[in-house]
């Protein structure tokens, strides 16, 4: 047992708790043939970079390190890039494929085939990339200032009469207004939404409440969580969307922390003792994010439970993962967390005049105290039928869909 943190895996350390300036860092050593050895959290001041673990190499613009062959796979771009993970998908809606593309820095990410590319109301350089044939509508998280306004955004997923994925929907709602529930799914004592097939569990000891925060700023909080696979099925591409809301299942996560999940594999080669071995590196890349709102359990809180549950073999994540293929729960999970001030598309229009103009913008700082605002802000979006794959940073609230 682990202060504030209850029982875990009788080979698994408490985890390190770091201090209000400091951030947490994730090492993994390996052999020099990728066999894990152990791994390690560290806290460092905010502003310093991670330090890596024996050999394993860092990403660029990235606190993550990963073993050769994973880091061609996952993170590949150079440091004037910026890293986009692009999603393919069918007439039907399934994934069809996972790339990562790299474009050059302070360009807007593509969208993937037979998508709907909208706008991220709180990037003007991001889109939101989402199948077409399950949209007519873009998401709508709630922007920066609805948030500090006292309202939520939320997640609402729902199944088929077979525990399948069939859509998911995003959208901003008042403080005191609730979620709903999702076709096939159920809420938890704790706020978590999870399938009905799936039994409640408090991982994080809380008890519904989402922490409000009075500030000045929104603060989006990310972790990425790299898993390696033994093998992978042959439709596991298909299966990635499914297989994702079985992990949030699992993992217990609340209704207003988003997910995505991405499943990638490719031919390897390395050297052992002077032989050239050939193989395949096959890795689901698990992406947290509390879109700027302070939930109940945090992005980071998630990666390391499924750390935990990866380390021990844990039966229900062997299921929940069983549709794509087995986890190698003797690899270890390389983890990376982030935290930034979100910005509404037009508060960022301004401060890239003012960086254009030599002006420097002093960012927010933020306190702790309770708020109980309750308004709330509507954000409605539509889509479109327009086929450009066009980098575009205008702040319009129209969709667009991409066939390319």
């Amino acid at each position: 047992r682990c202060p504030n943190q209850g029982c875990i895996f009788k080979d698994e350390g408490c985890a390190v708790e770091c201090g209000p300036n400091e951030k947490k860092c994730y090492l993994t050593d390996y052999t020099a043939d990728g066999s894990f050895i152990s791994d390690q959290e560290q806290c460092v001041p905010d502003g310093d970079t991670c330090p890596c673990g024996k050999n394993t190499a860092k990403c660029a613009n990235s606190d993550l390190c990963l073993l050769a062959a994973e880091k061609e796979l996952v993170c590949p771009c150079k440091a004037a890039e910026t890293e986009c993970l692009v999603t393919d998908y069918n007439k039907d809606g399934e994934p069809t494929g996972f790339s990562t593309q790299c474009v050059k820095e302070g360009t807007a990410c593509p969208c993937g085939k037979n998508t709907i590319s909208c706008p991220d109301p709180n990037d003007a350089l991001a889109k939101i990339c989402v199948a077409s044939n399950m949209h007519k509508r873009c998401p709508a998280p709630c922007t920066a200032d609805a948030i500090l306004a006292g309202n939520k955004s939320c997640v609402l997923t729902n199944l088929d009469d077979k525990g399948e994925f069939k859509s998911e929907t995003i959208k901003c709602i008042g403080a005191n207004e609730t979620c709903g529930i999702g076709e096939g799914m159920k809420r938890c004592p704790s706020g978590a939404s999870i399938a009905l097939d799936t039994t409640c569990v408090n991982l994080y000891g809380t008890a519904g409440s989402t922490r409000r925060l009075q500030s000045t700023s929104a603060q989006r909080e990310t972790c990425n969580a790299i898993i390696t696979m033994t093998s992978l099925r042959s439709d596991a591409k298909s299966k990635a969307e499914t297989v994702r809301v079985k992990m949030n299942s699992v993992l217990q996560i609340p209704s207003s922390l988003k997910t995505s999940l991405a499943i990638k594999s490719a031919a390897t080669t390395r050297r052992l003792e002077g032989r050239k071995l050939s193989g395949t590196a096959s890795t689901m890349i698990f992406y947290i994010d509390n879109q700027g709102i302070a939930s109940s359990a945090t992005p980071a809180q998630v990666c390391e439970q499924l750390k935990k549950m990866v380390k021990s073999s844990s039966p229900a994540l062997t299921s929940a993962v069983s549709a794509v293929g087995v986890i190698d729960s003797q690899a270890g999970v390389n983890l990376e967390t982030s935290s930034a001030t979100l910005q509404s598309r037009s508060a960022a229009a301004v401060n890239q005049k003012n960086e254009k103009a030599g002006i420097t913008t002093r960012l927010p700082t933020t306190t702790t105290t309770t708020t109980t605002s309750t308004s709330t802000t509507e954000a409605s979006t539509s889509a479109s039928t327009d086929a450009s794959t066009s980098a575009s940073t205008d702040a319009s609230t129209s969709a667009s869909t991409d066939a390319s």
